[in-house]
């Protein structure tokens, strides 16, 4: 399934990556999208999993200053790195 561009939003975008979170570690699905990544579970092998699902879903390739925690370390986080520096249209 690719993703459309036309149809950026942050509820979207969100909902995207909490959809593959459950994927990639179904116990680390939490309500809250501030919730760190590790708080949640997910380790540094999920997250690397993670990242090649997002590439691949939303059509990007993450430069390497932005693998860096500020970026991936909850949700919130990767939607607002997605939606600042990926999917602006």
């Amino acid at each position: 399934m690719s993703f459309d561009t036309k149809m950026v939003d942050r509820h979207t975008v969100l909902a995207q990556v909490n959809h593959l979170m459950k994927e990639v570690a179904p116990q680390s699905v939490q309500d809250n999208p501030n919730l760190s990544f590790l708080e949640a579970g997910i380790d540094s092998m999920k997250l690397m999993l993670l990242v090649t699902r997002l590439e691949d879903q939303f059509q990007v390739e993450f430069q390497t200053d932005h693998l860096a925690p500020q970026f991936l370390g909850s949700p919130a986080s990767v939607t607002a790195l997605l939606l600042d520096h990926y999917l602006t249209v």
